[in-house]
């Protein structure tokens, strides 16, 4: 989980999963989304994590976000426990980072301010 910094123009100080992005144009060909590219350049970005250290991507839902006009793509990340102690954690979106199990995901968050599209996550994961 990443706690955004006051510096981002949507939900500052709001948790989220992290890395979290939008797709670049240079991932798209043809018909083709290659997110998984865009998924590792946001890992290294955001939380400054190798993308070798992820173990496996599993994509599991799709989210119409009506307000921005996008569609979001959730995917589980498998990630090696050597891939977490080197992240180096130096990102202008992000003041805090949590790493949890999923089983303690939704009571960390409780009381917390958290991203829709988070909250869509966790409605179907929970």
């Amino acid at each position: 989980m990443g706690k955004r910094s006051e510096q981002v123009t949507q939900f500052p100080l709001a948790w989220e999963f992290a890395p979290s992005g939008g797709i670049s144009i240079d991932y798209l060909t043809g018909e083709n989304v290659e997110y998984e590219k865009q998924l590792f350049d946001e890992l290294t970005h955001e939380v400054g994590m190798a993308w070798e250290f992820v173990t496996e991507i599993k994509p599991f839902m799709l989210v119409w976000d009506k307000q921005d006009q996008i569609l979001d793509i959730c995917a589980h990340l498998k990630v090696d426990p050597l891939g977490m102690a080197s992240a180096s954690y130096q990102s202008d979106e992000y003041i805090a980072y949590e790493w949890l199990p999923k089983d303690q995901i939704a009571e960390f968050l409780q009381g917390k301010k958290i991203v829709p599209m988070t909250s869509a996550c966790l409605s179907y994961l929970f």
